[in-house]
């Protein structure tokens, strides 16, 4: 583990991963948690859910926005410099700048938590938000009773003239969900822009159904 320019950096074999950014809430709990954590460097991963970066975000009656990041089930692939997963936490920063997006890199992938109640209804339910040219992502999901059993829902790719794409569960035969769990699909770019720029993700709130 490296401290460097006020960042947390913790190592894993020969990648570097940015872990936390030094506030005043940082304890050495926290500091001790991120030198156990194990994250695969191969496809992506299935575990129950583990240590997590907080950032609690409210429902509004319609949407919920993803409100924490889980770790063990999370990594930032090869070729990445914009990698630090609080920036596809709550609403969408609307902007184009890559240091307000996380970059997955090659091979990576994020899994995030929503605080509330989150189902199916009427039209889409699942929107992911992401800046700079299109690139495929690897869409799975898990419910609320079962978090670590996700449901691959495939690969998507948002059009040219959008900074989003949606998804209906509808098509799908999912009610309720839990985690979102979205990852590099196999499309080369160049570093340090690996990998999809994920802005934001969001879900139908139980109470706007119709």
């Amino acid at each position: 583990m490296l401290f460097i320019d006020g960042l947390i950096y913790t190592l894993y074999d020969n990648y570097t991963y940015k872990f936390w950014n030094w506030d005043s809430s940082m304890t050495l709990g926290k500091i001790a948690r991120s030198i156990g954590f194990s994250l695969s460097l191969a496809g992506f991963s299935s575990g129950v859910a583990g240590d997590e970066i907080l950032q609690t975000h409210s429902d509004d009656g319609k949407w919920i926005y993803a409100s924490s990041v889980d770790l063990r089930n999370s990594f930032i692939g090869t070729g990445s410099k914009y990698s630090d997963f609080t920036q596809a936490l709550g609403p969408p920063s609307i902007s184009q700048s890559f240091s307000k997006a996380v970059t997955l890199g090659e091979g990576g992938y994020i899994t995030l938590n929503f605080n509330g109640c989150a189902s199916n209804g009427k039209g889409y339910d699942l929107e992911i938000i992401e800046i700079s040219r299109p690139e495929a992502i690897n869409v799975r999901v898990s419910s609320k009773n079962s978090p670590g059993h996700f449901v691959d829902l495939g690969i998507f790719k948002r059009p040219e003239n959008e900074n989003f794409f949606r998804i209906d569960l509808d098509n799908f035969g999912i009610n309720h969900v839990g985690k979102v769990q979205i990852g590099y699909a196999g499309e080369k770019t160049f570093p340090p822009y690996n990998g999809p720029d994920v802005d934001s993700v969001k879900l139908r709130s139980c109470g706007f159904l119709s």
